[in-house]
């Protein structure tokens, strides 16, 4: 799995954006800062499904409410997602998932 911190819209927020292998899907977690006092429940959690978001193009479609994901991030992230072959384990988490062949 992967994980970059990205700027947000929200200068007191924390964007992580990744990929993650395993579930073969990109993935973001926005917290706000602004209130200490609160629990850092997310403010947008996506990608923690089995093939939720299969492309950086996706991705940031679905975090544009609170991030633009930079170039150079969404290069990194395109390519860690087209490299390695699925294992063992994820393929038969496809097939047990959506019925997939990987």
């Amino acid at each position: 799995m992967s994980r970059y911190q990205i700027p947000g819209h929200d200068p007191q927020g924390e964007i992580t954006v990744g990929w993650d292998a395993p579930l073969q899907t990109f993935f973001c977690v926005a917290i706000s800062n602004q209130d200490e006092d609160a629990d850092e429940e997310p403010k947008l959690w996506v990608g923690c499904s089995w093939k939720e978001i299969a492309s950086v193009d996706l991705l940031a479609h679905a975090i544009a409410s609170v991030a633009s994901i930079p170039d150079p991030i969404a290069e990194v992230l395109r390519a860690e997602a087209g490299t390695g072959r699925p294992t063992d384990l994820q393929r038969s988490m496809g097939r047990a998932l959506d019925g997939s062949r990987l």
